[in-house]
């Protein structure tokens, strides 16, 4: 595998597209720009929306089952930024690292390693500041390759930028500590076009069968994606600073995954690989996927006193199926998003939020919206 590859960083899709999702060069600054405007106006950035599969939705009752179109992401401005969403970037010993952009728990926090000092880059104004933190070592993470930077009371992943594979899954194993930092219980098992998506009993584990492969060698020219037969784990780490990335077993003997941002891979052969896999699918149940991220689309029906009711009803085949939302937009984190836009009733909105919907579908951990225009079956992200 080249070392410049790169999964696509993919936000709000179903796990089966992130996982199938091919890598891409690395580049700085991975967005690309769709409008240039002025420090007055906002600026727009390409990506991709996959809309919920019919499974997905309650009785298959969407018509927008599967919508893929590209997505606008306001730019904040400066000042609506928290101090984590400004500084991505920092120096530490003379080291590049990058932000995960997720928090950590004091538990997980080491000893104090120093001052670094981080960047981040206002394009309104085309202004680079700077500041120094606090860095801090995360427990099981050797030569510290993941540190914590403590920002606004809360301690935050930055990872070490650069392609630097280990030269055996055991090192790498090692380094990360991953058999106590990376849960493995969601998967998926794919065969060809078939799917099928499972959770792993209580007390299996398949660490014990990689450690058994501890020897396995880095390989560099193996394309990421899982080929014709493979698992898909679906990994979730607050030590690594991750959300439903992927490793991959394949049948062909590899083991591969973007925990670390680049795609690395390792050959077990195909008996070690194939006795993981019939582990797996022998100590596991049978479940659903889960969507990538919580988020629902509808047209505004009212605007009230810090919420505002979305119907989903003109997403449906049959309009009387419509659920309507009441969405809490008190937060800082999602009222921030709403001066910038002059929303109206009759206005299609795409909208995420985190956590469970409460009684009565109260949706009160919204922390995003953007503006949306139904288009055929695509349900068009727009500024």
């Amino acid at each position: 595998m080249k070392g410049e590859e790169l999964l696509h960083a993919l936000n709000d899709v179903e796990d089966r597209f992130l996982e199938e999702a091919a890598p891409v060069e690395k580049k700085k600054g991975v967005w690309k720009y769709l409008v240039a405007a002025s420090a007055a106006c906002l600026i727009l950035m390409a990506g991709i929306l996959l809309w919920p599969k019919e499974a997905d939705t309650p009785t298959g009752r969407y018509k927008y089952t599967v919508s893929h179109a590209n997505e606008s992401g306001l730019v904040l401005r400066w000042e609506d930024k928290t101090l984590a969403e400004r500084y991505g970037e920092m120096i530490f010993s003379e080291i590049s690292y990058k932000t995960r952009s997720r928090p950590i728990e004091d538990s997980l926090v080491g000893e104090k390693l120093g001052v670094c000092q981080a960047s981040g880059y206002d394009i309104y104004t085309d202004q680079i500041y700077t500041q120094e933190f606090e860095v801090y070592a995360i427990a099981g993470i050797q030569n510290y390759q993941l540190v914590a930077v403590f920002m606004e009371d809360t301690y935050y992943v930055f990872l070490r930028e650069g392609y630097m594979p280990e030269e055996t899954l055991g090192q790498l194993m090692q380094m990360y500590n991953l058999a106590e930092t990376l849960p493995m219980v969601q998967f998926s098992y794919h065969l060809g076009r078939q799917d099928a998506y499972y959770t792993l009993n209580s007390g299996a584990s398949i660490w014990p069968l990689l450690q058994a492969c501890a020897d396995a060698p880095v390989a560099e020219d193996v394309k990421f994606t899982g080929g014709e037969e493979y698992l898909s784990f679906t990994i979730t780490s607050e030590p690594l600073g991750i959300y439903k990335r992927a490793l991959y077993v394949t049948a062909d003997g590899y083991v591969k995954t973007n925990a670390l941002d680049y795609g690395y891979a390792y050959f077990i052969g195909q008996e070690q690989a194939r006795n993981i896999m019939e582990y797996a699918l022998s100590n596991a149940t049978e479940t659903e996927p889960e969507p990538y991220q919580n988020s629902i689309a509808g047209t505004i029906t009212e605007i009230g006193d810090g919420y505002l009711l979305i119907s989903d009803a003109v997403l449906c085949w049959d309009p009387a199926d419509g659920i309507t939302f009441r969405v809490d937009t008190t937060a800082p984190e999602f009222s921030r998003w709403l001066k910038y836009y002059k929303l109206q009733v009759g206005d299609v909105v795409y909208i995420q939020y985190a956590g469970q919907m409460q009684e009565e579908n109260l949706i009160s951990g919204a922390f995003y919206i953007t503006e949306a225009v139904l288009y055929e079956n695509d349900i068009l992200i727009m500024e």
